[in-house]
């Protein structure tokens, strides 16, 4: 490749000092534990599930608690009155009602402006009725809407046999321990108690008078908005066949299904330390405790915890995505921090998150765990903290990758063999990785997925970039392997590779499902295959490198909307943002072409960006699950961009 011309503004001395700035901002936001914690927030539906709950237990709610609320859902609203899944997202009835709802139960008035533009957004659509499942959920605890006309969720079907493919063990872990208490508290009607309120907002969000709605009607009627995954004809029959049963089911074997769903929910409590895998089946489990028992030790415990996931912001109270993203933070952290140069300060800091990290490691597979189907956990880590107790199959590489690279011994012991085996036991038949747990089921299982708004929530598939974190720490696993284990990772390595060049787009990019979008899987797609041995001579690494190259943007970075991420195509922002711009020059770098002219402007453009602090800005979302949720990674901004100077010095200092 030709000679590479100077950056705009003098050579790479320039990127070396703002490397360094970047590093020492960094380090600055290290916490006193060694982790790097930062919100990680931005879904508007879990606030007025948090709100509902506190509602229907009658707990805590002080005015100042309320004001806060309040105020918070009156900042997420649109301007055209609704609520997005996430803040800023477009409107939908789910989140519409249930903030709406939960907003007049805390004392907004009916007459207030947003109110009044919330209720008109709503009635247009149709009103309530037409919600998804899980509003029309919500609004069922809170008295807004019978129990009669919701998806029959059915506690029995966790009697079938766990062999049989519908039996809800076989769901991604995520849907799983949300419909184990969304059956509980349905089959039990638990539901806040009716009032003149109830009634008053009962007339405001639907067309009908209450007591003329024919519920059976609407039980699968979803609007437009709502309806990004239709409900499947088969899942239909399922829950008619479900409802059907649950009329004939005698009491006993009913009361028989009902002990076995709070038996399940009692051991995720136990074993996740009342955490919780994520905040939604978080709160519905503090319904279910409640309603056994309002003084109980396990409300309590409950109540221990739930500041976990509470974010205090300028406008009002908000409900964290999960109770943190420390370990997935700390281990990019110590990586980036791992690139730059050994000064003592970034030597110290990286000891600390080293040893943050190696203190979480997961050393024991959880109590009970066959009894409410867990996968093994001994040798792990989790997203958060080993107290949460869910390890992923990313986690534990990102964690495993940070130790290695670090080139620092951890103060606390880690079992490297455990941490192997459990990588190697994680790997899907596709020669991908999932998330937390081997696939369970084929893809077809997903005609079950009842939630209309979120897509891929019931089966556990394999990702690009899990798979990708994966063989990464594979490779720097072997020399600490025992024997018996090199034939495993090299077949685990051969099957990634074919997973990654199968899952390659014609157009030379990779899907990401937990960043937006193609910048961020294509990043890990070419690391993956980078990883495994394909050179950049491999037409793989050229189109995507082509991929990349045709998307940077005029000012010299790249961006994507999270249009990208539902609509399945590439997706540009008007201008470049610094998180996706440093994906992409880290991806490019690895494909072989850190002497290319566009990395220049590539990294003029971080340049010019940084602020007098050492930092970037992007107020844009950088994360999404589930294809339709965008989240906020706090750190993402601090992170990527030093890590992608810290590349371009690596390797342009060799020239």
């Amino acid at each position: 490749m030709s000679a590479v011309p100077a950056l705009r503004r003098g050579s790479l001395d320039q990127v070396q000092v703002a490397m360094d700035r970047a590093a020492d901002a960094l380090v600055d936001r290290q916490q006193p534990d060694g982790s790097w914690h930062g919100d990680y927030c931005g879904p508007a539906f879990l606030l007025p599930t948090y709100g509902a709950m506190r509602l229907i237990t009658s707990h805590g709610l002080a005015a100042s608690e309320r004001e806060d609320i309040r105020r918070r859902l009156e900042a997420m609203q649109n301007e055209d009155g609704g609520w997005g899944l996430y803040a800023g997202g477009p409107s939908q009835l789910y989140p519409g009602v249930a903030c709406y709802a939960v907003a007049r139960m805390l004392g907004s008035g009916a007459d207030a402006g947003w109110i009044v533009q919330a209720r008109t957004w709503i009635r247009s659509q149709g009103g309530a009725v037409r919600s998804a499942p899980w509003g029309k959920f919500l609004l069922a605890m809170l008295g807004l809407h019978p129990y009669s006309g919701l998806i029959p969720y059915g506690a029995e079907l966790w009697l079938l046999p766990s062999r049989l493919p519908l039996h809800p063990a076989n769901f991604w872990c995520h849907s799983r321990q949300v419909y184990l208490p969304m059956s509980y508290i349905s089959d039990c009607r638990i539901q806040r108690p009716t009032d003149a309120l109830t009634r008053k907002i009962r007339s405001e969000i639907y067309l009908r008078p209450y007591d003329q709605i024919s519920w059976a009607d609407h039980r699968y009627d979803v609007a437009p908005t709502d309806s990004f995954v239709p409900l499947h004809r088969g899942a239909r029959s399922v829950f008619g066949l479900v409802g059907a049963i649950q009329t004939v089911l005698p009491d006993r074997l009913r009361n028989i299904a009902l002990d076995r769903v709070r038996a399940l929910i009692a051991l995720e409590d136990e074993q996740t330390n009342y955490i919780n895998l994520g905040p939604v089946n978080k709160i519905l489990n503090m319904i279910v405790a409640w309603h056994e028992d309002p003084g109980g030790r396990r409300f309590r415990r409950h109540l221990e915890t739930i500041d976990e996931y509470l974010r205090h912001t300028d406008s009002g109270l908000d409900v964290g995505g999960y109770n943190s993203s420390r370990l997935w933070d700390t281990g990019f952290s110590v990586q980036a921090l791992a690139k730059c140069d050994g000064r003592p300060k970034l030597r110290s800091a990286i000891q600390s998150g080293v040893d943050f990290i190696a203190r979480n490691q997961i050393h024991e597979d959880p109590a009970d765990g066959r009894q409410n189907y867990r996968f093994r956990t001994k040798g792990a880590w989790p997203f958060s903290d080993r107290r949460q107790g869910w390890p992923t199959a990313d986690c534990t590489a990102e964690a495993v990758s940070a130790l290695a690279d670090s080139g620092i011994e951890p103060a606390s012991q880690v079992d490297w063999d455990a941490a192997t085996r459990i990588l190697l036991d994680w790997q899907n038949p596709d020669g991908g990785w999932p998330t937390y747990e081997p696939a369970r089921a084929g893809g077809w299982l997903e005609f079950m997925n009842p939630a209309c708004v979120f897509d891929g929530i019931v089966v556990d598939y394999s990702y690009p970039e899990c798979t990708a974190s994966v063989v990464a720490a594979l490779q720097k696993l072997r020399p600490r392997a025992a024997p018996e284990l090199q034939p495993r990772i090299v077949s685990a390595l051969r099957g990634a590779r074919r997973y990654l060049l199968k899952t390659q787009r014609v157009d030379g990019s990779w899907y990401g499902s937990w960043g937006i979008c193609f910048t961020y899987g294509t990043w890990f797609g070419v690391h993956g295959l980078r990883t495994v041995g394909v050179g950049p001579a491999h037409p793989a690494m050229r189109y995507a490198a082509d991929f990349l190259l045709s998307t940077q943007l005029a000012d010299g970075g790249w961006g994507e909307t999270m249009d990208s991420c539902r609509q399945g195509r590439y997706c540009s922002s008007q201008s470049g943002l610094p998180v996706q711009t440093a994906w992409s020059i880290l991806a490019l770098l690895d494909a072989g072409y850190g002497a290319h002219v566009q990395i220049n402007r590539a990294v003029q453009f971080l340049l010019d960006r940084q602020d007098a602090h050492g930092t970037w800005t992007q107020d844009e979302y950088a994360g999404v699950f589930n294809r339709t949720c965008a989240i906020h990674y706090d750190n993402y901004a601090s992170i990527f961009p030093l890590w992608a100077l810290a590349r371009v010095i690596q390797i342009r200092g060799k020239g």
